[in-house]
């Protein structure tokens, strides 16, 4: 049996193929016509492609994703980030978050500014946060902007893949952020 995403429930015929002209008698009833039937079989047939599809090209953008960025680098990320955005938060950086994201877009759209993007973050900083450790401050820096890069980066991908299923058309997948 299979559920489509409106709750109607199809089922396998003895050589395998969904029920599709059997459950248009189910919603139609007794008084519908040949015609509205086959409507009706041919709507659910057409529904479930879709559906089955959608569901095809999700596992494709989940492949693309871990297969470059694993869910344990993700979690490990996820970790980073969380513990260096409280450390400056402590500090009174309160828009840590912010910026990561924005310098984060901007390393994205040119993976070769990534230092440049760090010291002016960096520059930013108040100066009591900058005399803490810079070493360190920087390389927390560096670190959360990484971190955003690889999160737009697989962001793009999943919103790529979608639009190659919406526009019925293959994926056109962006190289994985590499940072030299």
């Amino acid at each position: 049996m299979i559920e489509l995403s409106n709750g109607i429930k199809l089922i396998h015929l003895p050589d395998g193929t969904l029920d599709f002209q059997s459950k248009a008698n189910e919603l139609l009833g007794d008084g519908a016509t040949h015609s509205e039937l086959s409507e009706r079989a041919t709507e659910l047939e057409a529904q479930y492609l879709q559906e089955r599809s959608y569901l095809e090209m999700s596992e494709v953008i989940e492949e693309q994703v871990y297969l470059h960025y694993s869910q344990k680098q993700q979690s490990q990320d996820e970790k980073w980030n969380s513990r260096f955005s409280a450390k400056f938060r402590a500090v009174g950086v309160t828009d840590i978050d912010t910026t990561t994201v924005v310098v984060g877009s901007n390393v994205y759209a040119s993976l070769s500014s990534l230092n440049v993007e760090v010291n002016a973050a960096f520059d930013a900083l108040p100066t009591d946060v900058q005399n803490n450790d810079p070493d360190y401050i920087r390389y927390m820096l560096e670190k959360l902007i990484m971190i955003a890069v690889r999160t737009e980066w697989a962001e793009n991908i999943i919103m790529e893949g979608k639009a190659a299923w919406a526009e019925n058309r293959p994926p056109v997948w962006h190289d994985f952020p590499r940072f030299i």
